[in-house]
C-alpha cells in the first residue's frame, strides 16, 4: 500500500476517533443540561396536594359571591320598605307633636327590628 494512502487512512481514523470523543463529551453535557432542566421543572411544578386546586378556589369565591348577593338583595328589600314607610312614619311623628310617642308604621309605637 502506498505510504500516502496509508497516512491518509490513518489521519481519517484519527479524525473519526477524535470526532467520537467529542460526541461523547457533547452527550455528557447534554445529559447534564437535561438533568438540570428536569430539576428546574420539578421545583417549579406544584405538588399535587399543595393547597386547594384552582377549581376549588374558584368554587369558594363563587360561593362567597352568592352569599354576598343574598345580603345585597336583603338590603335592597329593606331599603324599599324604608322608602315606602318613611314618609308615613315622619307624617305621624309630626302630627303627634313633640314629646309624644307616635305609632310607627301603623303599629302601637313599639319598634320591630
Amino acid at each position: 500500500m502506498d505510504t500516502t494512502l496509508k497516512d491518509t487512512l490513518d489521519e481519517i481514523r484519527q479524525a473519526a476517533h477524535d470526532i467520537a470523543g467529542t460526541q461523547q463529551e457533547h452527550g455528557k453535557q447534554l445529559r447534564l443540561l437535561v438533568e438540570g432542566q428536569a430539576e428546574i421543572i420539578r421545583l417549579l411544578t406544584p405538588e399535587a396536594k399543595d393547597g386547594p386546586s384552582l377549581d376549588e378556589l374558584i368554587g369558594h369565591v363563587v360561593g362567597q359571591l352568592d352569599e354576598l348577593t343574598g345580603y345585597a338583595r336583603q338590603i335592597v328589600k329593606m331599603q324599599s320598605k324604608l322608602e315606602q314607610n318613611l314618609p308615613g312614619d315622619v307624617a305621624r311623628v309630626v302630627a303627634a307633636g313633640p314629646g309624644t310617642r307616635a305609632a310607627v308604621n301603623g303599629s302601637d309605637g313599639s319598634h320591630k327590628a
